[in-house]
């Protein structure tokens, strides 16, 4: 007896019981092939959707330069300097990665800290002493999503 699968309701038939039918192409195989093609498209939809999405969730900027200048010498509060990059991206529901460049890692040596402060329109970096050299940066603003 035919039957028919389960997730995309493909029409089966059974080469014991129904060995002996005819073969319809339309209800065997046509109907069957446009289901497939029909699950295919919604499919390509839905990822072509996510990528969307996932883009509007992940920026990355590349060769950020961070000046010397515009430090900000906060070491009596919090023994730290600070400086604040710039970017209509970052919004305070976001997650900032700063990641300096390799050819610029020895200008700023062991003195940045972290970026550990995102605010409406810029993000937050710290290091224990004022960089003396402008160095170039990535930066990844990863929107979060509750």
């Amino acid at each position: 007896m035919a039957s028919n699968t389960p997730n995309i309701d493909l029409y089966k038939k059974n080469p014991i019981t129904d060995g002996d039918d005819t073969f319809n192409i339309e209800t065997m195989l046509n109907e069957n092939w446009d289901k497939v093609d029909t699950e295919v498209g919604d499919l390509k939809t839905s990822r072509d959707n996510l990528s969307t999405q996932m883009t509007e969730l992940v920026k990355v900027k590349q060769n950020i330069t961070i000046l010397s200048t515009g430090w900000v010498d906060d070491t009596t509060t919090s023994g730290y300097w600070y400086y604040d990059i710039s970017d209509a991206d970052i919004y305070v529901n976001t997650v900032v990665d700063v990641n300096i460049a390799l050819v610029d890692i020895d200008k700023v040596k062991i003195n940045l800290i972290s970026v550990t402060d995102s605010s409406d329109g810029y993000a937050r970096i710290y290091a224990i002493q004022q960089p003396t050299e402008n160095f170039t940066a990535d930066i990844v603003i990863t929107k979060v999503v509750f």
